[in-house]
């Protein structure tokens, strides 16, 4: 386990150029998702492995899950923005969502408004096999982790989450995390 979470998330997740090109030949270039929609494919793996999470792991995992996968394939898993609040990145619909479970596990799916009935529905997963294997291996991992350990991990000193909040030398509380931020901060890890 601790491997798996070290490769994903030390100092910015792992950068693999080989994934990306074999992605790209394979004719590969993905599709970004509502993020409600991994959320919940987080949650299905979390609930089938007795690992139940809260809206600040679910938040932290989500975010590790589409940095990797920006890394690893060149584009987005999740379409939604990122940004750079006290405990480390989250997604606002997310944070929303399931703000009412306080610290408690989540114990419901994610769900959307229906504009032909008007109900609130549960937001189908949408990921194509790739982003399925993808998810089910490092979320399965990170499911594992304290909110804790995980709110550590996203504030690496220079990191995106580091870099967003910090990076002009004083506190800008909210700001996002763009994806060209992680980009560069999988080229700075790199380097070393």
């Amino acid at each position: 386990m601790r491997m798996a979470a070290a490769r994903i998330c030390s100092r910015g997740l792992a950068w693999r150029r080989s994934k990306r090109q074999d992605a790209r030949d394979y004719g590969y270039y993905g599709v970004s998702h509502d993020v409600r929609s991994v959320a919940n494919r987080v949650l299905q793996i979390a609930a089938a492995n007795d690992r139940p999470v809260t809206n600040l792991a679910l938040n932290k995992i989500l975010y590790f899950l589409h940095a990797g996968f920006l890394h690893e394939y060149g584009t987005s898993l999740i379409s939604a923005k990122i940004e750079a609040w006290d405990h480390g990145p989250v997604f606002r619909e997310i944070y929303h969502q399931f703000k009412k479970f306080g610290r408690e596990p989540i114990s419901e799916k994610a769900r959307r408004l229906d504009p032909l009935s008007g109900t609130l529905v549960e937001v189908p997963i949408s990921l194509n096999s790739t982003e399925l294997v993808y998810v089910d291996l490092h979320a399965s991992e990170l499911i594992k982790l304290s909110p804790g350990r995980l709110v550590d991990m996203s504030h690496v000193r220079d990191g995106p989450w580091y870099t967003a909040r910090y990076g002009d030398g004083r506190l800008n509380p909210g700001v996002e995390i763009t994806d060209e931020l992680i980009r560069k901060s999988g080229e700075m890890q790199a380097r070393h």
